[in-house]
């Protein structure tokens, strides 16, 4: 992504604006998603997110620099994951499953809001405001943030419903089926190495046979004929 961008013939203004973007909409999707488990997780009876100090917005307590790398060369990654006992919750089966969801729930709602914003940015970014550069470098700014606001929130939200450990996806399996289930063990022991070649997979496949590419691809070709729309 970030590669892409660098190598690309835009101008090196174009550039900078697209970068800060990204690595803004990037952080704070992660960072709201783990506070979303957090919170959620305290909600349902469970003080370890509080107790761990993960109850919060500080960016730097959910920080984790390899999920963050993912997102510049694949599109979508992961923060610090929210420390929870489940053994706290009031009723362990509801408490995984809304905790579990609560992540994916944030991003797509930041993804609906950030499309809101980002039709009314279009407005003035298709116009432009000619002769003022500086409101011209906050209008291009404020398109990027929104247009990646989307994108990546959706993207975060698919990945982690992938029904892989740890991802949300195998939680919310998790909550309707017992302890013992033979998917639920499989994938406790060996669902980090299948995460890792299902990212390696994802990075390596060409964007043609690549599902997340595809969608990825579907998702700003709707954008752009907004966009299109908004124009016209």
């Amino acid at each position: 992504m970030i590669f892409n961008v660098l190598t690309s013939s835009l101008s090196a203004q174009d550039k900078f604006i697209i970068i800060i973007a990204f690595v803004t909409v990037a952080m704070l999707s992660v960072e709201l998603h783990e506070y979303a488990h957090a919170y959620v997780a305290v909600k349902c009876g469970d003080l370890t997110p509080k107790l761990a100090g993960r109850l919060t917005l500080n960016p730097r307590v959910h920080f984790n620099l390899f999920g963050l790398l993912m997102f510049f060369f694949v599109g979508f990654g992961w923060a610090n994951p929210v420390p929870i006992n489940t053994d706290n919750f009031e009723h362990k089966k509801r408490g995984i499953f809304l905790t579990a969801i609560a992540g994916v729930c944030m991003n797509l709602l930041c993804a609906l809001i950030c499309f809101g914003f980002y039709c009314i940015v279009a407005t003035f970014y298709i116009k432009g405001v000619s002769g003022i550069v500086f409101v011209e470098v906050i209008v291009k700014l404020l398109y990027n943030f929104f247009a990646y606001g989307v994108l990546l929130n959706v993207m975060l939200a698919l990945f982690n419903l992938l029904p892989v450990y740890p991802l949300d996806g195998f939680r919310v399996i998790q909550s309707f089926v017992p302890p013992t289930n033979g998917y639920v063990k499989y994938m406790r022991q060996y669902g980090s190495i299948i995460l890792i070649v299902v990212l390696l997979a994802v990075s390596f496949i060409p964007d043609r046979y690549n599902v997340f590419s595809l969608l990825l691809d579907a998702l700003e070709g709707f954008m752009m004929r907004v966009f299109i729309g908004i124009a016209i």
